[in-house]
């Protein structure tokens, strides 16, 4: 199981690279629990990227994000890394169903938690 994961992850951040993101670490190499797999750069923006993967299957993994995981994630990260605090954050969430051992459909969403609950001013 745990090769499966790390190949997934990897495909995940190749995914990634070849659309032009920075790939600044992937933490999943010390800890595959944790609820971000990659972090990287996304032209301005600094991108969390949570995976999840699924084989023998005919659909993909369900869309499950837990916000309050990885916004402490994030916070932790950011305060560990200082020199990306002053960039915009976003996070997005990559599924990954393999179909043969080496090819999987990707499914990319972008923004997963979005700004929502801003109130309006009156």
């Amino acid at each position: 199981m745990k090769e499966f994961i790390e190949k997934s992850n990897q495909a995940a951040a190749a995914y990634l690279s070849r659309r032009g993101y920075e790939i600044i670490e992937q933490p999943w190499e010390d800890d595959i629990d944790l609820p971000v797999s990659i972090v990287a750069q996304d032209e301005e923006s600094l991108v969390f990227v949570s995976v999840a993967a699924r084989r023998n299957s005919d659909s993909f993994p369900p869309e499950h994000v837990n916000e309050e995981e990885l916004e402490g994630f994030a916070i932790s990260w950011l305060k560990d890394n200082h020199d990306h605090a002053a960039c915009a954050i976003r996070f997005d969430h990559i599924g990954l169903l393999l179909i043969s051992p080496d090819r999987a459909l990707i499914k990319h969403h972008i923004n997963v938690m979005p700004c929502s609950d801003i109130p309006e001013e009156e």
